[in-house]
């Protein structure tokens, strides 16, 4: 999420690199939405509730949770790259989160089995 200020020049640099980012990731796998605040109006809640101090700030959120700041490049190409990779090491944690469960869950079934079979003879 970039958190900016129509006035400030750091984000009127930023925001075409973003808006071109944004398009680039479209239809991405698994699915990168890029989004923005501007700070200075309707969105002054959402900037305080997240500590923004200073614009252009960058925030990368998870499931509508803050899961980082972003200090990646500023330039399309490095944004899509940085998000990209970013998203994948997220997936990839769960899935050996979600593996690691069922092995554990597989290997004390099969304990239970056992320790079942056992009792019964």
């Amino acid at each position: 999420m970039l958190f900016h200020c129509h006035r400030c020049g750091h984000c009127k640099r930023l925001k075409p690199e973003y808006a071109k980012a944004a398009e680039l990731l479209i239809g991405s796998e698994p699915p990168i939405t890029l989004a923005k605040v501007d700070c200075t109006e309707t969105g002054k809640e959402t900037c305080n509730k997240f500590s923004v101090n200073g614009y252009p700030t960058l925030k990368i959120f998870e499931r509508n949770e803050l899961r980082s700041d972003y200090n990646g490049p500023r330039e399309a190409a490095g944004i899509v790259k940085y998000m990209k990779v970013t998203s994948h090491i997220f997936y990839l944690v769960i899935e050996i989160q979600l593996y690691n469960f069922l092995l554990f869950f597989s290997c004390d079934y099969c304990f239970s089995l056992k320790w079942d079979q056992h009792l019964k003879s």
